[in-house]
């Protein structure tokens, strides 16, 4: 009889740490208790050259699921960076300056936009940069524009209603994907045209305000490519 009360005491322990365990899971992956946490833990994004890759990661928990896999994107280049690549580092951080500084919630706008401004501003002074044109020389600029435009157009889609915007992102798409597979110029060429024909597409007012910047984004790569 013990011993039947004692298997039964461990089992009902054992139900309880997987139900406990379970629900700690789901709370971990619920954006909200993810923000609570970053705030009551005190780690915001400091935006350092070596940090750059982890930055990215805390934003990527808190920005709107639209923008989301741009950050995810950012990551995976940064992460095959070196740790002192700051041409290539620099370069993602003024390439992704639009969609961080146009993020409005009170997470972004009170923990993470004063101190890029700071951080973008003193970073930016020391290596004599004032526009993405500065860092024509960082190795990796194409590749993070082209794959920074590719998720971007992805994110603005969804905006456009009428068949001839949707024809237009999708020549774009179409573009940039050949010009990430092959690495060629004359497809990187190619694809600067198609998006600089709808240049006014991706400016166009009527795109909300949580994609209107990933459309200033990807206007100000598109710039960058022509030059």
């Amino acid at each position: 009889m013990k011993t039947k009360i004692l298997i039964l005491n461990i089992l009902s322990l054992l139900i309880l740490t997987q139900t406990h365990t379970a629900k700690a899971q789901t709370q971990a992956e619920d954006p909200l208790v993810q923000l609570i946490q970053m705030q009551t833990a005190g780690l915001p994004p400091t935006f350092t050259i070596p940090g750059l890759e982890n930055d990215l990661q805390k934003l990527s928990q808190v920005v709107y699921l639209s923008k989301a896999p741009i950050f995810n994107a950012a990551i995976k280049l940064v992460s095959n960076m070196s740790m002192n690549d700051t041409p290539d580092r620099l370069f993602m951080m003024n390439a992704l300056l639009p969609l961080i500084q146009g993020t409005h919630s009170e997470y972004f706008e009170s923990d993470v936009i004063p101190t890029f401004n700071q951080s973008m501003a003193k970073l930016n002074s020391q290596y004599h940069v004032s526009n993405l044109s500065d860092l024509k020389a960082a190795s990796q600029s194409t590749i993070i524009s082209l794959t920074l435009i590719r998720y971007g157009l992805d994110a603005i889609s969804p905006s456009f209603g009428s068949a001839d915007d949707q024809a237009q992102i999708g020549q774009m798409k179409a573009a940039v994907g050949m010009a990430l597979a092959s690495g060629s110029s004359s497809d990187l060429m190619s694809f600067v045209t198609v998006a600089k024909t709808n240049q006014t597409l991706l400016l166009n007012a009527s795109i909300d305000e949580s994609t209107e910047v990933v459309g200033l984004m990807v206007s100000s790569l598109v710039g960058f490519l022509s030059q």
